[in-house]
């Protein structure tokens, strides 16, 4: 029994249909920007079907592709257009001493690196983020434009 050659199919429940499967496709095909619980607030009031958006949800990961023609990401967009794109942190600490402390973070967008950073203490100026930018960027020199 163990290496029967019959296949022994599960019980229970099998699935929507087909045709369930096709009307919540080309419904979210049509309406890309309709979401599950409204597609299965449209097939019950079309159909008289009751179905669960949890039931779409899962039907339209397994089925539906939606068409990538938004294009790319900003981030992307803007990765490419240049050789390398750096990121920018400014935000401020509070010491054990109550004093404060400015810390500029600059990181490698692409290769999610820290390339450096600089501590102020006291009030940031125009002057003061230009030093501290200099001071994270020391030794790696201009970004490749």
């Amino acid at each position: 029994m163990l290496f029967s050659p019959k296949v022994h199919r599960r019980s229970g429940p099998k699935g929507p249909s087909k045709e369930l499967i096709a009307a919540v496709v080309e419904m979210k095909r049509r309406n890309p920007r309709w979401g599950c619980p409204r597609i299965a607030h449209q097939i019950m009031h079309a159909f008289g079907f009751e179905i669960d958006k949890d039931t779409v949800r899962r039907i339209l990961s397994v089925h539906y592709r939606p068409e990538s023609d938004s294009g790319p990401s900003w981030l992307t967009f803007l990765g490419h257009t240049k050789n390398s794109l750096c990121s920018c942190d400014l935000f401020r600490c509070e010491s054990a001493t109550l004093r404060t402390h400015w810390i500029l973070v600059v990181m490698d967008q692409f290769t999610r690196r820290i390339i450096g950073f600089g501590v102020y203490q006291g009030i940031v100026d125009g002057a003061a983020l230009c030093r501290m930018f200099s001071r994270a960027i020391r030794g790696c020199g201009l970004p490749n434009t």
